[in-house]
């Protein structure tokens, strides 16, 4: 009888300790979507607004430990990748595949808001030299885009500032 009611305790005392831990879990897990403080919505938005971009998919996750919305975009052969700060808006990384015809890809990142475009930017040197776009790529040292246009006559390299958007260096190499 001592026997069972020792053993009917400690079955007692395991369910409680289960259903108290199982509680414990459950209250601690945050509900990543009530922490947002910008919308799915909203965040599409400056996605779409700093890339030009089409939207494609959204994601919430937690990077860190704050909350990044990771949303997938594409512009023609380009895909578009851009984590946005949940909590502030902030575009954190922006990053963008081109697929030429050699299949080669151009990675273009950035960790840090610019007011220029990488669009923007292309436009600029595009209004400059017209030709081909090959390259285009952001150095996060000067905060400026890297943009090689070829053109009938030779091969242009030309740097933008990413927040005046001044031309302020053309190389011309003649092959």
């Amino acid at each position: 009888m001592k026997k069972s009611v020792i053993i009917a305790g400690v079955a007692g005392m395991v369910i409680l300790g289960g259903a108290v831990g199982a509680g414990a879990v459950s209250n601690s897990a945050p509900n990543v979507e009530k922490s947002a403080a910008i919308s799915e919505e909203k965040a599409k938005e400056i996605a779409i607004k700093e890339t030009g971009a089409t939207f494609k998919s959204i994601e919430l996750d937690k990077e860190d430990g704050r909350l990044i919305y990771e949303i997938d975009l594409v512009n023609g052969n380009e895909e578009v990748d851009v984590d946005i700060d949940a909590t502030t808006g902030n575009v954190i990384k922006a990053e963008r595949d081109l697929h030429d015809d050699d299949d080669e890809s151009i990675i273009q990142s950035d960790s840090s808001p610019v007011k220029v475009t990488e669009k923007e930017a292309v436009a600029i040197a595009i209004k400059d030299t017209p030709g081909t776009v090959t390259d285009t790529e952001f150095d996060s040292e000067d905060h400026s885009y890297e943009i090689e246009i070829k053109t009938a006559q030779a091969e242009v390299e030309i740097k933008v500032d990413a927040n005046s958007g001044k031309i302020v260096e053309k190389e011309l190499d003649r092959d």
